[in-house]
């Protein structure tokens, strides 16, 4: 005990103590000077918990920890867990010998940290565990739509990289647009139909967020432009014209739809847009009708719009295309003596049928032939009165033309 000449001590923790001795005797007592006793242990270490944290994150753990008046400290620090540096590593210049180390979570696990504190009297360690979680992604691939108004668009159904994965959208639409889905949440935005309130385009656009617990991905766009209907500005025109003439080619133009088209013509014998015959490898915007032969037929074009934009089929109007043949004159004027001031007989031409409005013009000639002839003012139907006021003999005939 205190007493005692040659006492024991025992240490039961650690610390720095001062120890004095006090002898007393019938001269007095005296007092030692104190003795210094450092007393040291294994060191203390215990890690503070690690939330749960969404894919990557960086982790600096932190700690309480005493030396237990040690004079050396080693730290040790050991992931349990995925594999460095695929799934995590030390960044920032640390490493597992850093008193405090900054170390990069790649990919989602449950991991755990453990560290190791180790004086010269021994070693302790503390574990904590925590998950990182995925970060869910959008893996839509189809995000942008082009269709035309009115009709309708198919549900669409998002999908995640991430089982689990809830979904929000907020809609932003141009003014013209009617029938947007409203802003909210689900697995999907239901199927819908687009309509435009003028003849402008505009877009609908869905921004998606994916959700996994607290973990929040990268937004998405889901796009949809809707195009006024298709028409036609420019209709293929009919013609009148001879055989092996020449005529303009029918055309169309249209405005609005969506994608590139594709044009089919079609031939008929009545001037209807059904019933018609597809005309193998007429493709275009334009076709060339034939004239090698004469008749009269109908033309028109289907022109198709292609995707999913749902643009129906616009038909042009019917163009009529008449061949006929040259015209001929199937009978002259006959010849016919009359008395001054007498009642002469109208003359009169015939001819075959021609392609268009044919036009008349008379002439009269003093000799008997038909080149050369005085052009006869006025005169320019298929009949032509004699004049009688005057005696001689002059010589008439009529030239007939048809339109190119």
């Amino acid at each position: 005990d205190a007493t005692s000449v040659n006492p024991e001590l025992l240490f039961t923790g650690p610390g720095t103590y001062s120890l004095t001795l006090r002898a007393t005797n019938t001269c007095g007592t005296i007092v030692s000077p104190p003795q210094i006793i450092n007393v040291k242990a294994p060191p203390t270490i215990t890690l503070n918990p690690i939330d749960d944290v969404c894919a990557p994150a960086e982790i600096t753990p932190t700690y309480d920890f005493s030396i237990c008046e040690a004079t050396t400290q080693e730290f040790n620090w050991i992931i349990t867990g995925g594999t460095s540096p695929t799934d995590w590593e030390f960044t920032g210049g640390t490493n597992a010998s850093s008193p405090n180390p900054t170390i990069n979570f790649i990919t989602p696990n449950t991991y755990t940290i453990t560290v190791e504190l180790t004086n010269e009297c021994g070693t302790a360690s503390s574990s904590k565990e925590f998950t990182l979680q995925p970060v869910p992604e959008i893996t839509n691939t189809d995000l942008t739509q082009t269709i035309c108004s009115g009709v309708q668009v198919d549900e669409i159904i998002f999908e995640s990289t991430e089982p689990g994965t809830t979904f929000s959208w907020i809609t932003t639409a141009t003014a013209n647009i009617d029938g947007e889905v409203a802003s909210g949440s689900g697995s999907s935005i239901p199927a819908h139909v687009l309509t435009l309130n003028n003849d402008t385009s505009g877009c609908v656009t869905y921004s998606v967020t994916p959700f996994l617990g607290d973990c929040e991905g990268t937004t998405v766009d889901f796009v949809i432009c809707v195009e006024p209907s298709p028409t036609f500005t420019t209709q293929p025109v009919g013609d009148s014209l001879c055989v092996d003439g020449v005529t303009p080619p029918l055309t169309v133009a249209y405005q609005d739809g969506t994608g590139t088209p594709t044009y089919q013509w079609y031939s008929n014998t009545a001037p209807t847009t059904v019933g018609g015959t597809i005309i193998p490898g007429a493709n275009q915007a334009t076709y060339n009708p034939p004239t090698d032969t004469s008749g009269t037929i109908y033309y028109y074009v289907v022109i198709s719009f292609p995707g999913n934009g749902g643009c129906s089929d616009i038909t042009s109007e019917v163009a009529e295309i008449e061949v006929t043949e040259q015209v001929s004159i199937n009978n002259s004027p006959t010849n016919e003596d009359i008395c001054v001031g007498g009642s002469a007989q109208e003359l009169e031409v015939q001819h075959s049928e021609a392609a268009g409005n044919v036009t008349y013009h008379w002439f009269s000639n003093t000799t008997n032939t038909n080149t050369g002839g005085a052009l006869l003012t006025g005169e320019t139907n298929s009949t032509f009165t004699l004049p009688t006021d005057t005696v001689g003999t002059v010589y008439y005939y009529v030239e007939i033309t048809q339109p190119i």
